[in-house]
């Protein structure tokens, strides 16, 4: 696995609280990401209990699957979706019909 910079694995060693990486396209969010879940889900996180979104559906696709590789079966009890699905899945299962 590529190394990450100093930012970066900071950021992949957070212990408490939500987590937020932005940049700009080609920056490393997904390594980041991807070395912070793996971390937490084989540390401290159950799997279960990780959200993580995305704003695009071929982002979150590309998370996952670099996350199957690292964690096996684990990946698929991590919540991951784009934010906008995740938001409409948070309406509905609170009654909101649009």
């Amino acid at each position: 696995m590529a190394e990450l910079n100093k930012e970066q694995e900071e950021a992949s060693k957070l212990l408490n609280g939500i987590a937020a990486t932005i940049a700009v396209p080609g920056s490393g969010k997904t390594r980041t990401m991807r070395r912070g879940l793996e971390s937490w889900s084989k540390t401290w996180v159950s799997p279960e209990n990780i959200l993580a979104l995305s704003f695009t559906r071929n982002a979150a696709e590309e998370m996952r699957q670099r996350l199957v590789p690292v964690l096996g079966d684990l990946a698929s009890r991590v919540t991951l979706s784009t934010i906008h699905s995740f938001c409409h899945y948070l309406l509905r299962s609170e009654g909101k019909v649009f």
